[in-house]
């Protein structure tokens, strides 16, 4: 099954009843993000951060699994902040 949610085998999001995948925001999210306070909002973008920052450090663990814990938190720490490419 392709990310669509179609059958065709192709790799690339399209058109779907299934999910969002083209990004651009549904209307319900809109009207959610409309009627969040500026402290949900940032607080949501905190929790994405720090998921965004999981996310990379176990990406390098894989990677380089005798890469030093504190190796690993300090370069997802570059790498989500903006320091790397």
């Amino acid at each position: 099954m392709a990310l669509d949610g179609s059958r065709s085998g192709s790799p690339c999001p399209g058109p779907s009843t299934t999910g969002n995948f083209g990004m651009i925001p549904l209307e319900q999210e809109t009207d959610a993000l409309r009627r969040m306070t500026p402290a949900q909002k940032l607080a949501v973008m905190h929790a994405l951060i720090r998921q965004a920052y999981e996310l990379k450090a176990a990406a390098l663990r894989a990677r380089w699994p005798e890469m030093a814990e504190d190796e690993v938190r300090a370069q997802a720490r570059r790498m989500v902040g903006g320091d790397c490419p």
